[in-house]
């Protein structure tokens, strides 16, 4: 929300230049004469008014929330707000003065509503807060779309994350704000894992696009609470529903899909640690793949016009079980698509810097704690994005999509994560192996040394320079039979639970043939 003092600033601007447009607009009608007997009259009849026409601007301009939160976000809903809060303070005036049987000059009107229209535009999307705001708790990392991907976002990593696009060293995410407005202006939007980094990045910007409705689903109904706060506080006019669930709940889901219809689904919700899923592999099979399969499902049947899986760099030649269920998440997206109308796309990109659980948090911890930070091994590199950048970069591959991609973010160059944690303690004001030591741990379960950017074979351009196209095998001739197989896949979950680990990751090497198993602690994947 705006706060008081801007507010106050605006409300008194406004009503200064209703006063000052409307004797600027009868003197210009008059060839500013003061003395024509003509302008003396029209200025009697607006000073007779002036309190209820100043009444009516302000209740027009506080009813598009001009003095409730920023129109900073540039969207295509931002521009039409202005123009159509100018009409209706002209409309408001007119309808005063004719049912008061009184008139004003229809130039005067004309003039005043251009001035309005400049004056709003001004104020609400030119002159908007700067970066700087920051310190108090308004930085550019909450501000709508356009600013939420021009800067990183101050949260629970305070400095760090301020010297975040230092640390990446790439030109911010250039989403193209119009076609995204088509596409989720007006529109119900489902965003599942809303609770965790990209998911609740996804809302924070989605909100700036007026959405008809916007529903947050999460587990953990905690991150849900605190997203819930920021959003009435961030956003009072959007019509937000938040959904505690699981993704692999059908019955819930079927309820929710019948109560909000959504046209759009943004499915962020996904169990992502790497050593953990190696020791969960039925639980990552049975989430993040089999989860999707169920949204994905659903969307068509309460016919959804778009569906974005958000995946993984890791899905491409999975070494991991992460890894390989989101390439199994996508295998499945791509046999979907051969035949539905709804349009499925999916998403791949690199680690996200200073999303929950990321190695900028963890660096932070034991930076905090005077040491050491832990580095699995000197040479390895990952590919590395920010969270508003990750998040408006998606939104534009959702409205680019026409079925059956799978896009991959331009990643840049990878960064050594030695190099990171050096910069980092140099940015705490501390000398690396010095004040704070490096420890090398090893690589864990399931890791590479290297990751991988893109297929053997090159990715395609797009139109947008960001994004990148792959074009990687289609569903495997065992997850189409299973498929095809009447009544398999309703049965699978039982059939997974029934399993030992070794058996379900035996299941996974068939439907996900790249799937190589990973190396043993200490093994240099990917050299």
């Amino acid at each position: 929300m705006l706060r008081p003092s801007r507010a106050a600033l605006l409300l008194i601007g406004d009503l200064l230049l209703i006063n000052i447009s409307y004797i600027f607009a009868l003197l210009l009608r008059h060839d500013f004469d003061a003395e024509n007997l003509m302008f003396i009259g029209y200025l009697n009849v607006f000073l007779k008014n002036a309190v209820w026409i100043m009444l009516i601007k302000v209740a027009v301009f506080w009813l598009f929330g001009f003095y409730r939160g920023r129109r900073s976000c540039h969207a295509p809903g931002a521009l039409k707000s202005v123009l159509l809060c100018a009409l209706g303070a002209m409309a408001g005036v007119a309808l005063m003065l004719t049912l008061s049987m009184q008139l004003l000059p229809r130039s005067a009107q004309l003039i005043t509503f251009g001035t309005d229209l400049l004056w709003l535009g001004l104020t609400r999307l030119l002159l908007r807060p700067q970066a700087a705001e920051g310190a108090d708790g308004e930085g550019a990392g909450e501000e709508q779309a356009a600013e939420a991907a021009e800067a990183p976002r101050e949260d629970t990593l305070g400095s760090f994350d301020r010297n975040a696009a230092a640390l990446l060293a790439r030109a911010a995410a250039e989403p193209d704000l119009t076609a995204i407005g088509e596409e989720l202006g007006g529109r119900i939007v489902l965003v599942t894992g809303a609770g965790g980094s990209i998911g609740a990045e996804l809302c924070r910007q989605i909100a700036c696009f007026r959405p008809r409705r916007l529903v947050a689903l999460d587990i953990y109904e905690n991150s849900l609470f605190d997203l819930a706060n920021e959003l009435s506080e961030q956003h009072p006019e959007l019509r937000l529903e938040t959904a505690v669930a699981s993704v692999r709940d059908g019955e819930r889901l079927r309820e929710l899909f019948a109560r909000h219809t959504p046209h759009v689904v943004f499915h962020a919700a996904a169990h992502k640690h790497v050593p953990l899923m190696e020791e969960n592999p039925r639980e990552a099979v049975l989430n993040n793949a089999l989860g999707t399969k169920l949204l994905m499902d659903l969307a068509e049947e309460f016919a959804a016009e778009r569906f974005l899986l958000v995946s993984t760099n890791k899905a491409e030649r999975p070494a991991s079980v992460m890894g390989a269920s989101k390439r199994l998440a996508e295998m499945l997206l791509q046999e979907k698509s051969r035949t539905s109308r709804c349009i499925f796309a999916a998403v791949r990109f690199g680690n996200v810097l200073g999303s929950n659980g990321s190695v900028l948090t963890v660096f932070q911890r034991q930076i905090a704690a005077g040491g050491p930070v832990t580095v699995s091994h000197p040479k390895a590199e990952r590919y590395f994005l920010s969270i508003p950048d990750a998040a408006a970069l998606l939104l534009q591959a959702s409205a680019m999509a026409e079925g059956g991609e799978i896009f991959m973010l331009d990643m840049g160059e990878p960064m050594k994560i030695l190099d990171l944690a050096e910069k980092l303690i140099r940015l705490s004001g501390k000398t690396p192996y010095e004040d704070v030591e490096i420890a090398f741990t090893g690589l864990r379960p399931g890791e590479k040394l290297r990751e991988t950017a893109e297929a053997g074979e090159a990715p395609e351009a797009t139109a947008h320079r960001q994004i990148l196209l792959e074009h990687p095998a289609g569903a495997s001739p065992a997850l189409q039979a299973l498929l095809q197989t009447p009544g398999a896949w309703d049965a699978l979950p039982a059939e997974l639970r029934g399993m030992t680990e070794a058996e379900v990751l035996d299941w996974l090497r068939r439907m996900v043939p790249e799937y190589r198993a990973p190396g043993a602690r200490g093994q240099i994947i990917g050299d």
